[in-house]
C-alpha cells in the first residue's frame, strides 16, 4: 500500500506543478497581448470548450479503461504544449490574437483533464475507506506540486530560463505517463 500511495502522491505532484506554471504563463501572455478587457470573452470560450471536452471525455470513458484514457491525454497535452510554445515564439505567433485565445482555452482544458484523470485513478485504486485514510497524504502531493510550480515561476520567469518553463511543465506531464503506468501495474 505504501508504494501505491507514494506513486499516487507523485502523480498529483507531477500534474499540479505544471498546471501552476502553465496557468501563470497563459495569464501573463493573455494580459500582455490583450489586456483585461477581453477576459470575459476568453472565460466564456474556456467554459464552452471545457464543457465540450467533459462531454466527449465522459462518452469515451464508458468504452475505455481509465488507463487507456489517461495515458493518451497526458501525451497529447505534453506534445501540444510544446507545439503551442513553439508557435507562440514564432513571428506569426507573436502577432496572432487567435493563438493567444487558443493558449488560454488549452490551459483551461488541461487542468480539467489532468485533475479528472487523477481522481478517476484514485477512485479506481482505493475503496472509500482507504481513500478517507489517505486523502490528506494524497492531497499534499498536489499542494507541494503547486508550491513548487509557483516558486519556479517566481524564480525563473525574470531570467533567461523563463523560456524553459513550458518545456519543464511538459516534461513533468510526460513523467506522469511513467507514474500512471506504474500505478496500474502495481494495482
Amino acid at each position: 500500500e505504501k508504494k501505491l500511495a507514494v506513486l499516487i502522491f507523485s502523480y498529483f505532484f507531477l500534474i499540479a506543478a505544471p498546471y501552476t506554471i502553465i496557468n501563470a504563463l497563459r495569464t501573463s501572455n493573455f494580459l500582455f497581448k490583450e489586456g483585461v478587457g477581453w477576459l470575459p470573452v476568453v472565460y466564456l470560450l474556456a467554459v464552452v470548450a471545457t464543457g465540450l471536452i467533459v462531454f466527449l471525455h465522459s462518452r469515451i470513458q464508458v468504452r475505455k479503461s481509465i488507463r487507456s484514457l489517461i495515458i493518451p491525454s497526458l501525451i497529447f497535452f505534453a506534445v501540444s504544449g510544446l507545439l503551442l510554445q513553439w508557435a507562440l515564439k514564432t513571428d506569426l505567433g507573436q502577432r496572432s490574437v487567435a493563438l493567444t485565445y487558443v493558449y488560454w482555452v488549452w490551459a483551461s482544458v488541461l487542468i480539467i483533464v489532468l485533475i479528472t484523470g487523477f481522481w478517476m485513478t484514485v477512485n479506481e485504486i482505493y475503496d472509500p475507506r482507504q481513500a478517507k485514510r489517505l486523502i490528506v497524504f494524497l492531497n499534499s502531493g498536489g499542494l507541494l506540486g503547486s508550491v513548487l510550480g509557483g516558486l519556479l515561476v517566481m524564480s525563473l520567469s525574470e531570467g533567461d530560463l523563463g523560456g524553459w518553463l513550458m518545456h519543464l511543465s511538459c516534461v513533468r506531464i510526460l513523467g506522469c505517463v511513467v507514474v500512471v503506468n506504474s500505478i496500474f501495474k502495481l494495482h
